[in-house]
């Protein structure tokens, strides 16, 4: 396969699709693209991945929730 240039935000999924004249075969690969922060806390890491309000009630400060 040769390389691509592709912008991974905007991927879900991949299907590259490969046609050997020499064989008459077709390479088939497909992938599933997911990001994932990386070099943060696990609690920001959640809250950026969910979506949702989380509970604060209980803290005194914002920097009690990441660290």
């Amino acid at each position: 396969f040769e390389k691509l240039q592709v912008k991974l935000s905007s991927c879900q999924r991949i299907v590259l699709l490969n046609y050997n004249k020499e064989t008459k075969l077709i390479d088939f690969r497909h992938y599933s693209i997911r990001l994932q922060p990386v070099g943060v806390t696990r609690r920001i890491r959640k809250f950026v991945q969910n979506h949702q309000v989380p509970d604060m009630r209980n803290l005194q400060d914002v920097s009690d929730f990441v660290t």
